[in-house]
Order: C-alpha cells, then structure tokens, then sequence
C-alpha cells in the first residue's frame, strides 16, 4: 500500500489533472488521495499553458466513505448556497487569473445543473472559438468542493453572455421541428449537432415522446444525433 512514507510521483498540466491521474492510479476515488506538491510552475491559469505541475501522491485512509445515496442525495440549503457561493467566487478568481480584470458572475440552479453565466466581452469571444475553453473551466469548478467528500447534486454548467443556453434552446426547438417531421414521414433524420450538451439537451427534450426515440451517431467531433420514428408511431392499418 502506498503511504506518505511511500508515495507515487505524478505529472500533469494541473493540480486537478494530477489528482484524477492518481485517482486512477491508486485504484481509489480522488477524495481519498493525500499529496504533496513537488513542482508547480505558474497558477491556476496553467490550466491554458503548456507547464507541469509534479506531486508525490498516496492513499489517505478514511473511517468511512459515502455509500451511493449519500453522493447523490440533495444538500441542505445553507449548505448548498455555501457551495454555490464557493463556486462562484472560484471562477471569478480563474476568470481573473486568466483575463487580467474582474469579472461579472452570476449562478443559478435549474433542476439538476447549476449554471454559471459569465459577462465578459473577451472570455466570449475566446469560447465561441475555442469550446474547450468552458470545458476547461467546468473542470476546475468541478473540483473545487473537495471538503464536501461525496458528488454534487447538480451538474456544474459555464455559459458566458448566455449564449451556450441560447444555442442550446434554439438546438432544442429545431429538433422538436424535426421530430414532427419523422412522425409524419415515418423515416429518420439526422442533426447536425456536434456539442454534447446539445445532444444531451435534445435527448432529454425528446425522450418523453413515444413516437420518437434519438440516438448519437459518428465518432468524435463527427459525432451527430438521430431522430428515428418507433414503432408506436405507425400508422394504424
């Protein structure tokens, strides 16, 4: 077994990536994983650099673990807000790391995500260019919450100026435009939607319809969604 007197050494771009590789590594889940910094270079914004941090990491043992439940299981409300409010000034500082100036953060639950709307002209620009860049950040915010030992109750989601919920609506009305399409002509059709929190949108938004059911196709950024006619939806002879 591996012990402080006894550790792994670990790289990674980040702190964060450094602890899912030990995670893996170790065989247990990240919130059972002790380290100790050995290298870092730069700060939070290493995330969007090509630098290195280097951790000797081992298994810290813990008296007990959350069964399933408890990791799903919705927070009480105080402390929920803590953890939102936590989360929130998280990304102001990553934003501000990133950007060079302060940043305007609002957050709100919607059924199972909690969305993170930034206001900022530059960091708008930048993600409608490069998406990874808000996967980037999700990732971290994800992280953030170490204290808590268990799953969040909702999904952490980063919009900037709002536009990825827009997109994500209007993604969401064509479908439903195509759906009725498949219903009255009984074969399928194809969407090109290469996002997957669009496809996972749509999915959800259709799946109460049992004329319908969709299906993602193609492989990586190819990756598309299908709308198919079930049987329900036959005609009656």
């Amino acid at each position: 077994m591996f012990d402080e007197h006894n550790p792994i050494h670990i790289e990674a771009k980040t702190i964060e990536l450094a602890l899912v590789k030990a995670g893996a590594a170790l065989g247990v889940p990240q919130d059972q994983v002790a380290y100790r910094v050995l290298k870092k270079e730069g700060g939070l914004a290493t995330f969007f650099a090509r630098k290195k941090v280097a951790l000797h990491v081992w298994h810290r043992h813990q008296p007990h673990l959350a069964t399933d439940s408890d990791r799903t299981s919705e927070l009480e409300p105080e402390v929920e807000q803590q953890v939102i409010d936590e989360i929130s000034d998280h990304c102001r500082a990553i934003c501000r790391l990133v950007i060079g100036t302060e940043v305007v953060v609002t957050a709100r639950r919607a059924g199972k995500r909690l969305i993170i709307n930034i206001d900022d002209d530059w960091l708008f620009s930048s993600a409608t260019r490069y998406p990874k860049v808000i996967e980037a950040l999700e990732h971290l915010l994800r992280k953030k919450p170490r204290h808590l030992q268990r799953s969040l109750p909702f999904r952490i989601f980063v919009d900037v100026k709002q536009h990825r919920i827009s997109r994500e609506n209007e993604q969401v009305q064509a479908a439903r435009e195509l759906a009725a399409k498949v219903i009255a002509d009984q074969h399928p059709l194809v969407m090109e939607c290469h996002s997957p929190h669009e496809r996972r949108a749509i999915h959800i938004a259709l799946d109460k319809d049992d004329r319908i059911h969709t299906k993602s196709i193609g492989r990586g950024f190819e990756r598309r969604l299908m709308i198919l006619p079930s049987s329900r939806s036959l005609p009656k002879s």
